[in-house]
């Protein structure tokens, strides 16, 4: 049983942690989530926001699937300008408009 406790108050720690490291630095959640590529996964919840990104024009994604028909789009982590609302929802500006259909 205690080796049980010590797995949780480690498991703890590192959750407290990581908090902390997201709270001073947000974009550190995207930087995690790119796992070290240029890109990373987020989250649109229509067809209408991935248009909105590839046209250049600001957008909300998410780090985490709410809905079921949310839809996965690869972005480039330079384009994530803003992490808020408990590390999930991040501001995207795609400022080299560089996006075509070509790259989806």
């Amino acid at each position: 049983m205690s080796e049980e406790k010590g797995n949780i108050h480690s498991l703890m720690k590192t959750i407290s942690e990581t908090i902390k490291r997201y709270s001073e630095n947000p974009l550190l959640v995207i930087e995690d989530m790119s796992k070290g590529e240029d890109n990373v996964t987020l989250f649109f919840h229509g067809i209408e926001e991935v248009n909105l990104y590839r046209e250049g024009k600001p957008v909300v994604a998410s780090t985490e699937r709410f809905l079921d028909n949310d839809i996965m789009f690869s972005v480039a982590k330079k384009d994530v300008w803003k992490v808020t609302d408990g590390f999930t929802l991040a501001h995207l500006n795609n400022q080299d408009n560089t996006i075509t259909s070509e790259d989806c």
